[in-house]
């Protein structure tokens, strides 16, 4: 834990001259920082800021019904001990029974006692709640400082056994400035001793701030700072992984950088999530260029992993935070809360607002894995790019639908979005109302930045406003702007993917699917009632017929020649079963045509991240990085892509 945190007591008044405030929406009034969040299977998402009333230092608990309500305070964890001091609280909810706690308990951590003079000895203290955070009752005390040393900023999850673990970051250690240690206990109330995991190389080095998730691939991945490194790589993000989530290796290996391909790193405070797609979202307090400088992006990016966390990439972020730097409050160890889905995400961070720190809130669309092409509609008019869009500095406008090239998007990974091979741009990453959109050559700025909204918005971080219609007019040729964002109609251009109806699939025509990864082209999908199968021969049950989409017209279903059954999905495996006339098979039976490298994809119109893949001789509807075997990342591309004849 970095020094300055011993001022927690105090931040309340903090402030910082010229500092520039998060562009985003106040939690409420009161001064908070250290937000944790998780989201509950029914989509409720419950929020710990770590407070400070006049009576002491308490948990201050939150929830929010949806993504767009906000939040309502619904409980206090207020623990006597920390009148002496309280840092760092962590939320975590049990998936599993631990001993005599439920599924579902929640759980509440806390570093208490910093401020209790020079005969101090911190502890980490647990508490719990059955009912979603309204009350609590104190669990345990998980460890306690046998000197002077504190201990700080815990972490909570289930390991393979089945055993709640609490990683946490310990000064008290003889010839080590801080290490990061776990206990482990089987009921929650009697914890075992503490064993370091991460030391570090040198006594100096200070590895804290541990965040830990389970990855798709069943491996748990702990993120982490180390601070007292010194120069430019001073409490920059490293990770490791464990396959039981206990066992984490060498404690004085230094682990490598959690790096984007650019060179990019993150320095301070990192958290995780995981997304019920396999997909890994780290955010930290700063994102930094190679050099150490930095990066236009700082206070406005995560990183996310398509891939278990072997490559990251940048993208934006619901909460922008322009000021964010090396200090106690702007963007210290924001949160990242995955929608159900896992097509979303709210971020909860912290910022000065001139009158203290006080916590943020918003939130939005995932950008998709893959690049998908669409068009942005607000009823019939579309976002469209002015005289072909074959220049920098096109004007972006609103004109009349028409799929012609100039109204083809595409949503990138990193967040951009793309037309005519330039990025929709914000000129000079300005902020102010009525700001004209462009298209510029894609470069990843914060100018280039977008977050889709469930209301059908498109919002830019950077500036905290939205694309919209001026006066509501989506006239041919209206230029469209940057403006407040208030979910009214003329923001409302929502996203639609592609269909390109490919000739070959024209209703009416008889079909084969022939896979086009190298080494399988001789392969074809075959079906009789029952799963699909990739086999070499276009004869007898490889052959469909192409009908309107069950559940859209503008899309397809795939009828079988040989049953008159339909290609469905079911559990994401392909299938061939008759028709059943409810509404889910026909969501499950309909795809919707993308032109690809090679041939054609089949995206499920119900999945809409998911596409058609053959896997090991058979077919799924599959999401590269998800948490299926058949969503590895490997050949996707070419495994999805399909030569129709």
């Amino acid at each position: 834990m970095k020094s300055i945190l011993a001022a927690a007591a105090t931040v309340a008044t903090l402030l910082v001259a010229g500092a520039t405030a998060a562009v985003a929406k106040p939690v409420d009034g009161n001064a908070a920082m250290y937000p944790r969040a998780i989201r509950l299977a029914d989509g409720r998402v419950i929020a710990a800021m770590t407070q400070f009333p006049a009576g002491g230092p308490v948990g201050g608990i939150y929830e929010s019904t949806s993504d767009s309500s906000g939040f309502q305070r619904v409980g206090t964890v207020s623990d006597p001990d920390a009148r002496a001091g309280l840092c760092c609280t962590t939320l975590f909810q049990l998936p599993q029974p631990v001993g005599g706690l439920s599924a579902g308990t929640l759980l509440w951590a806390g570093a208490v006692g910093q401020d209790g003079g020079s005969g101090r000895r911190m502890t980490i203290r647990l508490w719990a709640s059955t009912d979603t955070g309204r009350t609590w009752r104190l669990l345990a005390t998980i460890a306690r400082s046998e000197n002077f040393g504190g201990l700080w900023e815990p972490e909570l999850y289930v390991d393979a056994a089945g055993r709640l673990v609490a990683l946490f970051a310990d000064e008290s250690q003889p010839g080590r400035s801080q290490v990061l240690v776990q206990s482990v206990s089987t009921d929650g109330v009697n914890w075992s001793s503490r064993t370091p995991i991460v030391t570090g190389p040198q006594p100096g080095n200070r590895p804290g701030m541990p965040a830990v998730e389970r990855l798709a691939d069943g491996r748990w991945l702990l993120a982490y700072e180390v601070c007292g490194f010194g120069g430019q790589y001073d409490c920059a993000v490293r990770s490791r992984t464990s396959a039981d989530g206990t066992t984490w290796g060498d404690p004085a290996r230094l682990d490598p950088l959690v790096t984007a391909g650019d060179g990019r790193y993150l320095t301070a405070t990192p958290t995780l999530a995981t997304t019920a797609t396999g997909r890994v979202l780290l955010i930290a307090q700063r994102v930094r260029n190679a050099d150490g400088t930095d990066s236009a992006v700082n206070g406005r990016a995560m990183f996310t992993s398509v891939d278990n966390g072997r490559s990251w990439y940048a993208t934006a972020t619901p909460v922008a935070v322009p000021g964010a730097r090396s200090e106690v409050c702007p963007n210290y160890s924001p949160v990242l809360v995955p929608t159900v889905d896992g097509t979303g995400v709210l971020e909860v961070s912290t910022d000065d607002t001139g009158s203290g720190c006080r916590a943020n809130w918003d939130a939005g669309l995932l950008p998709p894995t893959t690049t998908r092409a669409g068009r942005f509609a607000n009823g019939s008019a579309c976002v469209d790019v002015a005289a072909g869009g074959n220049a920098n500095a096109a004007a972006v406008q609103a004109w009349q639908c028409n799929d012609a090239p100039v109204q083809r998007w595409t949503l990138r990974p990193d967040g951009s979005i793309e037309a005519r091979g330039r990025c929709l741009d914000v000129p000079g990453a300005a902020t102010a109302n009525g700001t004209p959109l462009q298209i510029w050559d894609c470069n990843g700025g914060p100018a280039q930045q977008w977050l889709r909204r469930t209301d059908g918005s498109l919002l830019n971080p950077n500036s905290g406003r939205c694309l919209d219609a001026p006066g509501g007019n989506t006239a041919n040729g209206t230029r469209l702007q940057l403006w407040d964002c208030n979910g009214l109609a003329p923001q409302r251009f929502a996203f639609a993917a592609a269909v390109d109806h490919p000739a070959e699939l024209a209703t009416g025509r008889t079909v084969t699917l022939r896979a086009t990864t190298p080494g399988f082209t001789d392969r074809y999908l075959h079906g009789q009632t029952g799963p699909l199968a990739l086999a070499p021969g276009n004869g007898g049950d490889a052959a469909f017929t192409v009908r309107p989409g069950l559940a859209d017209a503008n899309c397809v279903s795939l009828q079988s020649v040989s049953t008159g059954g339909y290609i469905r999905h079911r559990n994401f495996a392909l299938r061939v079963d008759p028709s059943d006339g409810s509404a889910l098979f026909r969501a499950d039976a309909t795809f919707c045509p993308e032109t690809a490298a090679g041939g054609v994809r089949l995206r499920s119109q119900n999945f809409p991240d998911r596409y058609v893949r053959h896997y090991n001789s058979a077919a799924y509807i599959a999401v590269p990085s998800g948490a299926q075997a058949f969503d590895a990342p490997a050949s996707f591309d070419a495994d999805a892509a399909w030569a129709v004849a």
